[in-house]
């Protein structure tokens, strides 16, 4: 009777063991098979013209940059925007890098975000409060393959002075890029 004790305390060490190498070696494989080739990136857009009706020098940083995803600075440009049927606002911004190859963001505004008062003076007196989506569109040149999305969000460049007060902006890409193909 105690040699079966041990035996069954032995096979059940040797399941768990087991048990435990199959979960790590799925849990390799999900990460290996779930895009882990994107990399991090934060993308600042310095807009000194008054107003969000046009961009301006743009600095990326993160792993996108040093994995060579992304180029390091270039111009940003908004290029359209409307209102959505309920009362977002859906936006398209190109960014160029200065090696001149491009890719396009588009960017949903949801509805609560243009009505809320709060959140637009807490951009005005400086606090950035990244919490709207962006996607890749498109892209040209190296960026023909590149996928990604993320959020975004924008401040005063100079508290107390925003968009409607001539003041400049500036807009934040932070989320994930790949070239894929």
């Amino acid at each position: 009777m105690l040699g079966s004790v041990f035996t069954s305390r032995k096979e059940e060490a040797v399941k768990r063991v087991v048990v435990v190498a199959m979960h790590a070696v799925l849990m390799v494989l999900v990460v290996a098979c779930s895009g882990s080739d994107a990399s991090d990136v934060r993308i600042e857009v310095s807009n000194h013209v008054p107003g969000f009706d046009s961009m301006g020098p743009f600095a990326a940083t993160g792993g996108a940059v040093d994995d060579g995803v992304m180029c390091a600075s270039g111009e940003g440009s908004l290029m359209a925007a409307e209102e959505t049927a309920d009362g977002g606002i859906l936006s398209e911004f190109e960014l160029r890098c200065t090696d001149g190859d491009d890719f396009r963001l588009q960017l949903q505004v949801p509805p609560e975000l243009v009505t809320d008062q709060a959140a637009w003076d807490r951009a005005v007196d400086g606090t950035l409060e990244v919490n709207t989506p962006w996607i890749v569109l498109t892209g040209q040149g190296r960026f023909a393959g590149l996928e990604g999305d993320g959020m975004s969000g924008w401040r005063a460049l100079e508290p107390g002075k925003g968009p409607g007060d001539g003041g400049g902006v500036l807009t934040v890409f932070e989320g994930d890029l790949t070239v894929s193909g």
